[in-house]
């Protein structure tokens, strides 16, 4: 694949996935390959299968920094992953070949796999990473009936079903103002201890030096420069539905995390999805101060709902006791140390995995 296939790529891809636009595939692609700090001439942009001069298949491949044994470093991460049903079986497996079996690379990432492809993914030694903790989501919900509404559209498939559930949702959609108009007035930010939140449109060095000056020496986790952290926070393909929220210790100034929120639509429902936390030295004194202000920062957005996951056991005990309702939910995760015959390559027993939900995919990106 080279750049002057990206145009077909994004309408094939527009074709394939259907929930989104050309135009934001296209703005995808430039984000991936054009605006990453990470891409070298080196680095293929992804692989294609054409057949009779048509694409059937496509498989990209997105480089993104990585701390990867302690060392500064390239992953690969592999999406998005599409080919056309009429071809599928060993076109795809002829496509992740192509991504599994790159040299002069460490790591591999993929976590925007589907059954399908979980399986082949398997096959090909990729091994699961457990995201998020203890498999929990919380959810705030504000609009109880569009929320409903959601799940419903999710999970019934049969019409006559559907039908009957939406007459007896009508009940729930009545009184569903009036409970959002509650949970907003609940949900003002107060001052509750001395860690300040606000929204940020742009990270400066603070961001690098929060985790240079934190960061685990044998880890292999995710490179937070200012150069990554923009691409992947403030790149064009996220104007507009990617919130970045900063935390600072008004004791002394200083940042001491920050958290990322998409707003998105699913099912015709505009939902706020925790995307990224990272606290480098845990205090629930931030987690206390984030919630309330992404509560509002859903209020202004007018979602429906926002979810959270808790990063440890304090986290969660927090968010149960002020979200309350949660749910059982797995990110599906892969990842792949390659090449570790080699000398250069190999992974210390002792190293730290530490990935993050927030590596590009179709999903993320």
């Amino acid at each position: 694949m080279e750049e002057n296939d990206f145009a077909n790529i994004a309408e094939f891809l527009a074709e394939g996935f259907q929930s989104d636009s050309l135009d934001v595939w296209k703005n995808r692609i430039y984000t991936w390959w054009v605006e990453n700090p990470s891409m070298d001439p080196g680095i293929p942009y992804g692989w294609v299968v054409e057949k009779n001069g048509e694409i059937v298949g496509f498989f990209g491949n997105i480089p993104v920094k990585y701390q990867i044994n302690g060392s500064e470093d390239i992953a690969l991460a592999g999406m998005p992953f599409y080919v056309k049903p009429s071809m599928r079986g060993i076109t795809g497996i002829q496509l992740l070949h192509a991504f599994a079996k790159q040299k002069n690379v460490k790591l591999l990432l993929n976590n925007s796999p589907n059954e399908a492809s979980y399986g082949i993914f398997k096959k090909f030694g990729f091994e699961d990473f457990e995201i998020p903790f203890d498999g929990i989501e919380y959810l705030y919900v504000r609009d109880y009936g569009k929320m409903l509404d959601f799940f419903i559209k999710k999970s019934v498939r049969s019409q006559p079903k559907l039908s009957i559930l939406k007459v007896l949702l009508v009940p729930t959609k009545l009184i569903s103002p009036f409970i959002k108009l509650i949970e907003d007035k609940r949900a003002k930010p107060k001052k509750c201890n001395n860690f300040i939140c606000s929204l940020c449109s742009d990270c400066n060095e603070s961001f690098a030096e929060l985790w240079y000056n934190n960061r685990k020496e044998n880890s292999t986790t995710l490179y937070r420069d200012v150069e990554t952290l923009r691409w992947l926070f403030f790149s064009k393909a996220f104007a507009g539905r990617r919130h970045v929220i900063k935390c600072i210790d008004s004791q002394n100034n200083e940042l001491v995390g920050y958290f990322v929120f998409d707003i998105t639509y699913k099912h015709d429902v505009k939902v706020m999805q925790l995307k990224d936390i990272y606290i480098p030295k845990y205090d629930e004194g931030i987690i206390r101060s984030v919630i309330p202000f992404a509560k509002n920062l859903a209020k202004k957005h007018d979602v429906a709902a926002v979810s959270f996951w808790p990063i440890n056991e304090e986290m969660n005990e927090i968010l149960k006791n002020k979200i309350k309702i949660k749910r059982s939910n797995k990110i599906p995760y892969l990842y792949k140390f390659v090449n570790t015959e080699d000398k250069d390559n190999e992974i210390s027993s002792q190293s730290e995995l530490l990935l993050s939900i927030f590596d590009p995919n179709r999903g993320v990106l």
